[in-house]
């Protein structure tokens, strides 16, 4: 499990933390410190029922478990489980992703000509 997951104490992302992980895992950094914005939404009781015993059991925040929730169901932590197996730097990851980018364009261009 690499250091910037979320339910890391302090400590232990400090002790892990190095060059490598401050390059694979910019965005998690910069969500950690996005500032965080209050809101109301109406939930049902046995959902909120059970996000409680969750962050009472990790000794959590109940918003902790909910954003957790939500970030996982929007695909949030799909970038987390890509980092942490790739062995490729921020700038290599980059470059494959727009070299994928301009050889979909090019097949895409490809089958459009008659």
């Amino acid at each position: 499990m690499h250091a910037c997951r979320r339910g890391r104490s302090p400590e232990d992302q400090a002790r892990y933390f190095d060059a490598r992980l401050a390059d694979t895992c910019w965005y998690a950094v910069l969500m950690a410190s996005a500032p965080k914005k209050k809101v109301t939404f109406y939930i049902s009781e046995d959902v909120l029922r059970a996000a409680k015993v969750s962050a009472a059991r990790t000794d959590r925040r109940d918003s902790e478990v909910v954003e957790r929730a939500l970030r996982e169901y929007l695909g949030f932590d799909v970038l987390d489980r890509v980092w942490a197996r790739s062995a490729l730097s921020e700038k290599e990851a980059m470059d494959l992703a727009v070299s994928e980018v301009h050889a979909s364009r090019r097949r895409k261009r490809a089958s459009h000509r008659p």
